[in-house]
């Protein structure tokens, strides 16, 4: 059956279990797990506001955050930048900047690019 609708034998075999347990009812849910936030919306809503009001340097403090304030637990790091996506979010590794700056060259710079 599985070469025949090119599927993996595991597939198949969880099919037949759905089928087992539920008839046909099993067959039609779609339970994949994907999707739906484990959020609600206000909740989403305040942790937008939060990410805006601290700035969170990384996913892993927005995770923390979540458990502690909603009893959320966000196992994977590609879930939590999921949520951050879907709520129009984005992150991105700040570039470092060197110690040793040189304050002439910086004004030059903004003298020339205010002359610009």
């Amino acid at each position: 059956m599985a070469a025949a609708l090119f599927l993996d034998d595991d597939t198949i075999r969880r099919w037949h279990a759905l089928f087992l347990e539920d008839g046909l009812e099993g067959l039609t849910r779609f339970e994949s797990g994907g999707g739906a936030s484990r959020l609600s919306t206000m909740q989403e809503a305040a942790l937008k506001s939060w990410i805006g009001e601290t700035l969170p340097r990384s996913t892993r403090e927005v995770g923390a955050h979540i458990e502690r304030e909603f009893g959320v637990v966000y196992e994977s790091r590609s879930g939590l930048i999921a949520l951050l996506h879907r709520l129009g979010l984005e992150y991105s590794k700040p570039e470092t900047i060197g110690r040793k700056l040189n304050a002439e060259k910086q004004q030059a710079f903004i003298k020339a690019y205010e002359n610009f």
